[in-house]
């Protein structure tokens, strides 16, 4: 896949958000969880939920006038690639979500 310049530099903004924001009480979060380890770190993995939601990273690509960044498709898959595999998901899962959504899209 070969991202533009713009989103070359969404992929910095959120990688630059994960690794500020993975830290202190969400440090332990880093690899844990992803498919059959969904139980782990429930409570931890909520409170990143809620703090994900508050800084307006979830529901990207629900219009803004509903609470979403009226994101791209290209955009929240960049935001889930990269959140997902700092939270325990994995390179494969992501792939086979892109797959999905273009075929969707």
């Amino acid at each position: 896949m070969r991202f533009t310049p713009q989103d070359e530099q969404f992929r910095a903004e959120v990688r630059a958000w994960l690794d500020a924001n993975l830290a202190g009480e969400f440090a332990g979060l880093r690899g844990a969880g992803g498919p059959g380890r969904e139980h782990e770190r429930h409570a931890e993995r909520l409170a990143w939920n809620r703090h994900l939601a508050a800084a307006g990273w979830t529901c990207l690509g629900w219009p803004a006038e509903f609470g979403g960044r009226g994101a791209t498709l290209d955009d929240v898959f960049i935001h889930f690639t990269g959140s997902n595999l700092e939270t325990g998901g994995t390179y494969r899962e992501t792939r086979r979500t892109r797959r999905s959504v273009r075929r969707l899209g």
